[in-house]
């Protein structure tokens, strides 16, 4: 009798270690989870005349999830600029390269938003959805000659803000 109650007891004893390696291992592949890549990057860019011009790929950054990119114009010699979020699987583009994801809601893909100066604006984007990983933006100046364009931007949106449209 006491052989089984030891087994009894040893058995439980692997059940409950069990159950605490689960829970532990749920715990730490939670901490690992990418978290929203939200901190503000300053840039200062041309946007040029006629056709867009891309961030360089030093310029392009993680984006770990869904959110609308945020993108902050705050200088610049017209009121307003052309801009598309370009998708990538690396830092450099990827097998297919940078690719438009650009949105609007209710629209669904579009060639651009337009940003007007001193506006905050989240840009909607299916990057993620469409299996990229990287983000930049692609600028098109809203006058007929290059435009010198500042301001902040992040791939990930922690706040709404006004969202971009055509």
């Amino acid at each position: 009798m006491k052989v089984r109650t030891g087994i009894k007891s040893g058995r439980r004893i692997l059940s409950v270690l069990l159950v605490v390696m689960v829970l532990s291992s749920a715990l730490c592949i939670s901490a690992f989870a990418a978290t929203p890549n939200t901190s503000d990057t300053g840039f200062s860019f041309t946007a040029t005349a006629g056709s867009y011009n891309p961030m360089p790929d030093s310029a392009a950054r993680a984006k770990n999830d869904t959110s609308a990119v945020y993108l902050y114009y705050t200088s610049g010699i017209y009121s307003k600029t052309f801009v598309r979020v370009l998708g990538g699987t690396s830092s450099t583009g990827g097998k297919n390269g940078w690719v438009n994801r650009t949105t609007v809601s209710g629209v669904g893909l579009v060639g651009y938003v337009t940003c007007k100066l001193g506006v905050k604006y989240s840009i909607h984007n299916l990057v993620n959805e469409r299996g990229d990983s990287y983000a930049k933006l692609a600028f098109y100046s809203a006058g007929s000659s290059n435009d010198t364009i500042t301001g902040v931007w992040s791939p990930d949106s922690a706040y709404a803000h006004v969202d971009a449209t055509q």
